[in-house]
């Protein structure tokens, strides 16, 4: 069996669905980059972020006949990988890897944005890594949602949904994760 490029999500799912693995392996490795970078944006670590994808995947096999065509499959795939990983932190809290935040300009952006001094002071690659540092001390929820927002580029609707709460819960955390970040920049700008 043999599949183009142009294989649409709906026909490999299908045959996924049938117990195609080949269908299923060529799904998967379309949305390696998205499962990836959910896991490792917000467990940063990259062996864990790895074991988060392996689980994924399971997950996604197994849950894949109960898979809503009416949805669209990458909303689906991200609730997943958000809560295996959301998982993953509450019952594994680790990891020294670096990642790269500035791919999102916007979240770095926001950190910037209040406190000029401190782009002055402390060097591009200071300020990340205070941030990954302090990014690991968020709960798992703010970490969730900045990943998402951030580097995702969900709407608060969909961060609502997959955290499974309100959109002013998703607004807090998101508040909260920055207002930390933001002070925790302040306070070592000062030292």
């Amino acid at each position: 069996m043999s599949f183009s490029d142009n294989t649409t999500d709906e026909i490999l799912i299908e045959k996924a669905r049938h117990s195609s693995e080949e269908s299923f392996s060529i799904l998967m490795t379309k949305y390696r980059p998205l499962v990836w970078g959910i896991a490792f944006r917000m467990c940063l670590n990259e062996e864990d972020a790895y074991d988060i994808c392996q689980e994924t995947a399971i997950r996604v096999w197994r849950s894949l006949p109960h898979y809503r065509s009416e949805n669209k499959f990458s909303s689906w795939l991200r609730a997943i990988v958000s809560n295996e990983t959301l998982r993953w932190l509450k019952r594994y809290v680790k990891g020294n890897e670096k990642v790269s935040l500035d791919e999102s300009p916007e979240f770095m952006e926001e950190l910037g944005s209040v406190e000029p001094n401190v782009r002055e002071n402390l060097d591009r690659e200071e300020r990340l890594e205070i941030i990954l540092c302090e990014m690991k001390r968020l709960s798992p929820q703010q970490r969730t949602a900045l990943t998402l927002r951030y580097f995702e580029g969900l709407p608060l609707s969909e961060i609502a949904e997959l955290l499974e709460c309100s959109e002013g819960s998703v607004k807090q955390h998101l508040y909260r994760a920055m207002d930390r970040l933001k002070h925790i920049l302040c306070v070592k700008e000062v030292r």
